[in-house]
């Protein structure tokens, strides 16, 4: 890795929660890809900025990333404090000392000026632009897309947008990184990401903690979506996905695999459990034991976070997801839209 202009002490100002190699990775790909003009890089969820930071700075140390190219982020910077990711929001801005640029009414939260806290001198340099947006607003800019790095969703239903939107937007050889692909809740982002691998549109390159990185190997076009929409509904048919990209990622050389790959199976079992296949689910348990996989300390711990929010948190993401927001864009990153007064 080319990490010599990379600054983590200045990403690790920013609070967050991807670990040093998932910051390494991020400031790589985006240092080295090459670039056309025209071409955007997008992020959705960029919470605080921390990865949005790693991927400007490479950008910065970029050649190719001309006045003609940009970087996006979308994010809502809306969440509902009782909710899934509200309390995230508190404790982190808490740490950092910049509670007082969360904005709380009623049961909303507002983070974004915290973003722009930390983004400023790339959004105000034009290196990032920042939209504001719910995930079912979002709209791809014109041209293409090399890189994608994906964060904000937790569930098919809402990555589906992003698949349906900016997937056949992207570059052959060009890049996405899913993070959050190695965990417990992501069952249903496994599934469709297991299918696009097997159907040959992207290949696993790596990991670097939670997050799996693959390379665009055939973009998809609007029918092929809608096959693997499809396929997502056919739930006794998707499920042998599970066991396909667990075997997939087992040849790959992956970020602390003894920690990250159980966490398939794990999202296995919840996504059975909350299905009601009990008996599978049992089932599996028993099957990743007698194959002599590991189960340490750390595992049994994440599988006592499913059992204690009942192998489902979609009522608390549902939380978060169902504020109104509003249609206005901040930053630079305007579509025809009035610039937000942060």
């Amino acid at each position: 890795m080319d990490l010599e202009k990379m600054s983590l002490d200045e990403a690790n100002n920013i609070p967050g929660m991807i670990e040093e190699s998932e910051k390494k990775l991020l400031y790589v790909i985006a240092q080295t890809l090459p670039l056309e003009d025209g071409d955007s890089i997008i992020e959705f969820g960029p919470f605080f900025g921390q990865s949005t930071n790693c991927i400007a700075q490479g950008l910065k140390a970029n050649s190719t990333f001309g006045d003609k190219c940009n970087f996006y982020t979308y994010d809502s910077f809306e969440c509902n404090k009782n909710g899934w990711f509200g309390p995230q929001v508190l404790l982190h801005a808490k740490k950092a000392e910049v509670s007082e640029l969360v904005k709380t009414e009623g049961e909303i939260v507002n983070f974004e000026k915290v973003f722009y806290h930390f983004m400023k001198d790339y959004i105000e340099a034009g290196i990032v632009k920042s939209i504001k947006s719910e995930l079912l607003n979002s709209e791809p800019p014109a041209g293409k897309i090399p890189l994608l790095q994906i964060d904000s969703p937790k569930y098919y239903e809402e990555l589906k947008i992003i698949l349906e939107k900016f997937l056949p937007l992207t570059k052959v050889n060009g890049f996405i990184v899913f993070q959050d692909f190695f965990y417990q809740w992501s069952a249903t982002i496994i599934l469709p990401v297991a299918i696009l691998i097997d159907r040959g549109f992207i290949s696993i390159q790596g990991s670097a903690a939670s997050s799996l990185l693959c390379q665009i190997i055939k973009v998809p076009n609007e029918q092929d979506i809608k096959e693997l929409d499809e396929q997502m509904k056919d739930e006794e048919d998707c499920f042998r996905f599970f066991e396909l990209v667990i075997n997939r990622c087992k040849i790959e050389t992956l970020d602390k695999p003894e920690f990250f790959l159980p966490k398939i199976t794990l999202a296995q079992i919840q996504w059975l459990y909350q299905r009601k296949k009990y008996k599978d689910a049992r089932y599996t348990i028993i099957k990743y034991l007698k194959d002599g996989n590991p189960f340490h300390l750390r595992l049994v711990d994440t599988f006592l976070e499913l059992l204690g929010f009942g192998f489902s948190i979609r009522r608390l993401f549902e939380m978060d997801q169902s504020i109104e927001k509003q249609e206005t864009l901040s930053g630079a990153g305007k579509f025809k839209k009035e610039e937000s007064k942060i």
